[in-house]
């Protein structure tokens, strides 16, 4: 900021004194408000600042694609791909009306008309799988002595999870964020 007494100065001066006085703290506004102005546009992408002082804001995506006429999703005429019935379902459960809904009559000893089908794929329940292990003692006939077979050397304690749960879990719990 320019300070009074070098105004009344430069007035004192003369009309050109006052102009390049003007001139010469406009042209340092100028460059320090572009100054400024360059300063903020500098984000992670365009200088070597982390990307953690980039702010709140996010840029603007921009898509590539140019834009058409169409509406968005199916378009008219295209045959859409789904599931198909299979013939030969796992289980079949079978849901019969018990009354009508108009009169309220029992539908329990009516003849079948005919079926609508609806078919769910879905994955069977997961369910876990023990494996006893067994080491036999036998008394040897010479000397009485009480022999046992060895246990394998994966199988070292009572009670543990096996191999394939051991793959599991780790896969769980860093993948599928499961703890």
């Amino acid at each position: 900021m320019v300070d009074r007494k070098v105004i009344l100065t430069a007035y004192k001066k003369g009309p050109e004194a006052v102009i390049s006085l003007f001139e010469e703290t406009f042209s340092k506004s100028e460059r320090r408000i572009e100054e400024l102005e360059n300063r903020s546009k500098k984000n992670s992408k365009n200088s070597h600042k982390p990307p953690s002082t980039d702010g709140l804001c996010k840029p603007i995506t921009k898509s590539l694609r140019k834009p058409s006429n169409r509406q968005t999703g199916g378009q008219l005429g295209h045959k859409g791909h789904t599931l198909g019935l299979t013939t030969a379902p796992d289980h079949t459960i079978t849901h019969s009306p018990t009354h009508c809904t108009c009169c309220n009559t029992s539908l329990h000893n009516e003849p079948v008309k005919g079926y609508r089908i609806r078919q769910v794929y879905d994955l069977p329940p997961i369910q876990i799988e023990v494996t006893e292990h067994k080491v036999e003692q036998k008394e040897c006939p010479h000397c009485h002595t009480i022999q046992e077979s060895q246990f394998p050397s994966a199988v070292s304690r009572s009670v543990q999870y096996g191999p394939h749960i051991k793959r599991l879990i780790p896969y769980l719990t860093h993948y599928q964020c499961i703890s």
